[in-house]
């Protein structure tokens, strides 16, 4: 189980969600990432993230005694990691299954919870708004995807964002070319209007996700049978409404993205 738990964050192949830059002047690395702070088998703090490893400070400890971290929430966080130090050799690594790092700044994320219902999507919902831009991108890491979405509006509006999915669909997907494609949905609406002028503002918010992968990948691993191995990948595609002009929905979708179905339905 601890290697699931340590690559968990590799399984989405097109799109890693992950900066990062190597520093001058030594075997340093600084990079920028998101996930969710967890405890992990040992007891200890750790971020499992869209970075390659999940990553430890000791700094973690002190900012959830002061109140300024919460264990089981998201984080979008930036961060330095020194590979010299004898807490970082891949030894330790394996044993402890995390990198300990420096962290620079952290900012909470936004989490809601995948809806299995899917919601009517010919009507718009009660003060929904379109995403003023084809710009979408996702990243998957320890349960949750992290989506990435642009709204033109008032700079102080409260939004309130669904994500949803047909139950029945994961059994009989939509097939394009002889591809199955999981279609995920994600809709804002305007829950206090802002007082400021309208501009483009981007949004990252973090969904939380097991059961629809899970799902997916079960039936996956059904679908393929004995042409199953531990390569075989799943797609899925994340819908939003682009346009919406007396009352008429126009829905765009991400470009597919593809995931291991081994990280959700194997042990190690």
């Amino acid at each position: 189980m601890k290697k699931k738990k340590l690559f968990i964050s590799t399984m989405l192949i097109s799109i890693t969600g992950l900066n990062s830059c190597l520093i001058d002047g030594g075997n340093k690395q600084s990079a920028s990432a998101y996930g969710v702070l967890r405890y992990n088998d040992y007891s200890s703090l750790c971020l499992y993230s869209t970075f390659v490893d999940p990553v430890s400070s000791p700094q973690l400890s002190q900012l959830v005694s002061e109140g300024k971290m919460q264990p089981n929430f998201c984080y979008t966080f930036n961060f330095e990691i020194d590979y010299d130090r004898p807490e970082n050799t891949r030894a330790t690594l394996l044993s402890n299954g995390y990198y300990t790092v420096t962290i620079n700044d952290y900012t909470q994320l936004p989490t809601f919870y995948v809806n299995p219902h899917l919601t009517d999507t010919t009507a718009a919902m009660e003060n929904e708004i379109p995403v003023s831009n084809g710009y979408v991108s996702a990243a998957y890491a320890a349960e949750y995807i992290y989506i990435q979405q642009t709204v033109n509006q008032p700079s102080d509006a409260q939004l309130n964002w669904d994500i949803s999915f047909e139950y029945a669909s994961i059994t009989n997907p939509k097939v394009e070319s002889g591809i199955r494609y999981y279609d995920l949905f994600v809709r804002a609406q305007t829950l206090t209007e802002g007082t400021k002028s309208n501009t483009d503002v981007s949004h990252l918010n973090a969904f939380y996700m097991s059961n629809f992968f899970n799902l997916v990948a079960q039936n996956e691993k059904t679908q393929l049978g004995a042409n199953y191995s531990s390569t075989s990948t799943f797609k899925f595609r994340i819908f939003y409404v682009k346009e919406i002009k007396d009352g008429v929905l126009t829905w765009h979708s991400s470009l597919p993205q593809e995931a291991y179905i081994s990280a959700f339905t194997e042990n190690y």
